[in-house]
């Protein structure tokens, strides 16, 4: 989204240590990336897009941070595991706001590098149902998306497919877990 955006179009928010951090540069499949970076206190042009990419643990923290980024027309798609948080950040900034969302990924991180497979990754997101049709809202994410090179896909019932995954990372990184 950077390069396709440009730095006047995309930024990302974070806030003390991980600003510090995050400035130093960010190491994606071995190269260093440097993205703008704000904290949560800055005003300025609302965003069109916000990707909630935090841990669940993170969450509350994030929608406060978020509230200098609003606008009347801004989107959000949180992209955490579980099945909570759409109605968790709708309950504060309004169903208008928020569309359903989650990653599907295979990543690793290796030190200080996070290893993507570039091949194996999309973002699922849409309205709860999208069986009859695309809102608007989500037409215009998908062209943010195809503009961007960002593989997505809107599934037909996304409450199923947020379930999906939950039971799937639940099978999954247990037996991960188990096994080491």
């Amino acid at each position: 989204m950077a390069e396709a955006l440009g730095p006047d179009q995309f930024r990302i928010l974070a806030g003390g240590e991980r600003k510090a951090r995050l400035e130093q540069g960010v190491r994606i499949n071995g190269v260093i990336h440097h993205f703008p970076v704000i904290s949560p206190e800055e005003e300025g042009n609302p965003a069109d897009l916000i990707l909630l990419a935090v841990k669940a643990s993170g969450l509350d923290q994030a929608i406060a941070d978020i509230k200098n980024q609003m606008g009347p027309e801004t989107q959000i798609l949180p992209l955490l595991n579980g099945v909570e948080s759409e109605e968790k950040v709708a309950a504060v900034y309004g169903w208008d706001h928020v569309l359903y969302a989650l990653m599907r990924l295979s990543s690793v991180r290796k030190q200080d590098d996070i290893v993507f497979e570039n091949d194996r990754g999309e973002i699922h997101f849409g309205e709860k149902c999208n069986e009859n049709g695309y809102s608007e809202r989500v037409r215009a994410i998908a062209e943010v998306f195809d503009l961007c090179g960002i593989p997505y896909a809107v599934d037909p019932d996304m409450q199923y497919s947020l379930w999906s995954k939950f039971m799937a990372n639940i099978g999954g990184n247990m037996v991960g877990a188990l096994l080491d």
